[in-house]
């Protein structure tokens, strides 16, 4: 998640965080999954999904949703 208005993280640093973690993951073009949301598929199945809010440094709970999605479609071994 990135906020475009964070002042502690700064939005164009989020972003090249992200790029860095698609090109290691080896993702192609992004594909819509919802507002505001891009998801990235790797050639190994990894996905990168990352969701943009227009807030600061703060956590949106309208997010809580795919978080929950997220970690109950990948438990731990």
């Amino acid at each position: 998640m990135a906020g475009k208005t964070d002042p502690i993280r700064p939005y164009a640093d989020q972003m090249s965080t992200d790029k860095m973690i698609e090109t290691l993951d080896g993702t192609g073009a992004g594909q819509a999954c919802g507002n505001n949301c891009t998801r990235y598929d790797a050639p190994n199945g990894d996905r990168v999904t990352v969701v943009v809010h227009p807030g600061g440094h703060l956590y949106p709970t309208a997010q809580s949703a795919r978080v929950v999605a997220f970690l109950e479609a990948h438990p731990l071994p």
